[in-house]
């Protein structure tokens, strides 16, 4: 019983399933009602300086956090020792949770100001747009529709980033989707139609001239979660439709994830592949120029092709003290060599990349519950389909103030 009781704590946590005790330290219950509200959120600070292989320091999505089209490549431009600082991930959220007769009915709103930066103008000036970042509803730990991280992200695999992009080959999606989830024996196995992330096909990208890219079906995803304790272990898989008037193909791949405890210590593993599968593999080949985030091409007038890739990481936290942790962090994406895809990404995209790596380091220091500093350290490299290569060094300064 205190295993099952582990594991669907642990899957609560998994899933953002916003479920908890009236009592629990920031929740209060609503006056004349049987419904539980608790406010989350922080203020967050984050200095980048790049101290080698700036390129467009100011493309939409890569001005200020890691993006590996923003590399400079060989013969490019490079622009060095830049900086630049940012509270745009500053968030602000709140959860609710009320019993029925059909279980307790949660929900969850959380903002941000992450969504096109705003720099100039006299009553504008560093002002950001306000985005959505989970707005969903739960029945008990079995239902979930709305907008959240994505079925396929493993956060407990998540290495122990500072940066808001995390590393490239990671699900970090939050799409909006229809989710259920059941234990099966020691496990629990979860299905789940989401919202294709609309990456493959765009007004630069095939299909022909004049045809309208669409899909058809949502993305399905099936996952797998099993583990308590000092282990837990995700087996996930996705299957997506890529369609246009006069062809259509089926992509998609697998995943496995791990995050093991080694007393204080943590270790994470993730690993994902597939044809087709680049919007579940973050940055795998990505052009902010273009708009373009490829998972398929449209090869001839019938014939779609889809990417093949795989991407890995892994981070190793060490707890020097209570208040004092670091993390070493690597992460490696590879894309298949295709024909079809290389002469595609060649003659069009030289953004396009074919591998993506970086290392990183980072320390804490959280003094108190609600705050801490960091220092975060990143080598980044990548190639693209024309055999070009740019490397990347930056450091960032992250200071974050919890509300509650």
């Amino acid at each position: 019983m205190n295993l099952f009781k582990t594991l669907v704590a642990a899957a609560a946590v998994t899933f953002a399933v916003p479920t908890f005790a009236a009592e629990e330290a920031g929740a209060f219950k609503v006056p004349g009602t049987e419904t539980t509200l608790k406010f989350n959120g922080f203020a967050e600070t984050a200095l980048f300086y790049q101290f080698h292989g700036g390129f467009e320091f100011l493309y939409t999505g890569c001005d200020y956090y890691i993006c590996p089209s923003a590399i400079a490549l060989d013969g490019q431009h490079v622009n060095n020792w830049q900086t630049a600082m940012t509270v745009a991930y500053t968030r602000f959220g709140v959860q609710s949770s009320t019993p029925t007769p059909v279980g307790v009915v949660g929900t969850r709103i959380e903002i941000d100001a992450a969504k096109g930066y705003q720099l100039e103008g006299q009553t504008d000036t560093h002002s950001s747009f306000i985005r959505i970042r989970h707005g969903y509803g739960t029945v008990g730990d079995t239902l979930l529709m709305g907008q959240t991280w994505s079925t396929f992200a493993d956060l407990n695999t998540f290495p122990d980033q500072m940066d808001e992009n995390p590393f490239f080959n990671l699900a970090a999606l939050r799409a909006p989707m229809i989710r259920v989830g059941f234990p099966v024996g020691g496990a629990k196995l979860t299905f789940a139609l989401e919202d294709p992330y609309f990456t493959s096909f765009n007004a630069t990208a095939k299909p022909p001239a004049g045809e309208a890219a669409f899909w058809n079906v949502p993305d399905f995803i099936a996952r797998l979660d099993f583990g308590s304790g000092p282990a837990t272990f995700s087996l996930r898989g996705v299957v997506k439709q890529y369609r246009t008037q006069t062809a259509s193909t089926a992509g998609g791949g697998g995943a496995i994830g791990a995050a093991i405890k080694l007393g204080n210590d943590t270790l994470v593993a993730d690993v994902s592949g597939g044809p087709g599968i680049g919007t579940y593999i973050y940055g795998a080949t990505i052009n902010p120029a273009g708009g373009l985030a490829q998972d398929a091409i449209q090869t001839n007038a019938t014939t779609i092709t889809t990417w093949k890739v795989i991407g890995a990481s892994a981070g190793y936290t060490h707890v020097w003290s209570p208040v004092v942790r670091s993390n070493l962090m690597a992460s490696g994406v590879w894309t298949n060599t295709n024909s079809d895809i290389q002469t595609f990404a060649r003659a069009a995209y030289d953004l396009s990349n074919k591998n993506v790596y970086s290392v990183s380091v980072n320390t804490y220091w959280q003094p108190a519950k609600i705050f801490w500093v960091g220092l975060e350290g990143y080598y980044n490299a990548r190639e693209n389909f024309a055999s070009q290569h740019g490397e990347e060094w930056r450091a960032e300064l992250v200071g974050h103030f919890n509300l509650l």
